[in-house]
């Protein structure tokens, strides 16, 4: 089994342009990013920022009229800096590449730009993705993604082992394939699901590999999925 980040991919639009937002989002679709959601409405999006923090990347229109984005309060650009944001503009305003250093771990691109320009930079946001978002009942927490060792199916529950705490979500294998597609996750049993790039040490004599020294079972069957791991 394996994720396909492309589809898999939930982006936000955030752009009062309805054509552009409906141009990009078409080119999104064809390019097989499926999960693609626009919102033209700066102040839903603005008062909607506490329920975002699962959405992988957001493509952020800078000037909304006359407001702007970089001269909100403090604490609201806090948490826009938790996010995975590309953002855009057309405006040639000196004062906004200046302001725009404030939020390092995002991009910045001037419209208008070719789509390949886009693809690329939602690309390198998903690969450089160091921390994964976990829901714990009400509770959510980031955790680093060295800390991952594997999912483990348990009835109709999947559990999420890290290195020093569990976490448990009433979903299938197939289900956390989807939710976790970041991880870059492969299956190696029937049972079980390894982050492809934690595995140390594979035995296909003895049917098990080594994640943080822990050995975990290793069934045959899925072979194809780690042929390229040395």
């Amino acid at each position: 089994m394996q994720s396909d980040i492309s589809e898999a991919q939930r982006i936000i639009i955030v752009d009062d342009d309805d054509i552009f937002s409906e141009d990009l989002k078409n080119k999104l679709n064809v390019n097989g990013y499926s999960n693609v959601v626009i919102k033209p409405n700066f102040i839903e999006f603005i008062n909607d920022l506490e329920n975002l923090d699962d959405t992988d990347i957001i493509i952020l229109d800078i000037i909304f009229g006359v407001e702007n984005i970089l001269n909100l309060p403090n604490n609201i650009k806090e948490q826009l800096k938790k996010l995975n944001i590309i953002f855009i503009t057309s405006s040639e305003d000196s004062n906004i590449y200046e302001k725009i250093q404030d939020f390092e771990d995002s991009f910045f691109i001037i419209k208008p730009f070719h789509f390949y320009t886009i693809d690329r930079l939602i690309q390198s946001l998903i690969k450089n993705q160091t921390k994964i978002l976990i829901k714990d009942g009400r509770k959510k927490y980031y955790i680093d993604k060295i800390e991952i060792i594997c999912f483990e199916v348990n009835g109709n529950y999947s559990v999420l082992k890290t290195r020093s705490k569990q976490y448990v979500y009433k979903k299938s294998l197939k289900q956390i394939f989807i939710m976790f597609h970041n991880l870059d996750l492969v299956q190696v049993h029937r049972n079980f699901a390894v982050p492809k790039s934690k595995i140390q040490l594979i035995n296909f004599r003895e049917k098990y590999l080594i994640i943080d020294g822990i050995n975990i079972p290793l069934s045959y069957k899925y072979k194809e999925y780690l042929t390229d791991i040395n």
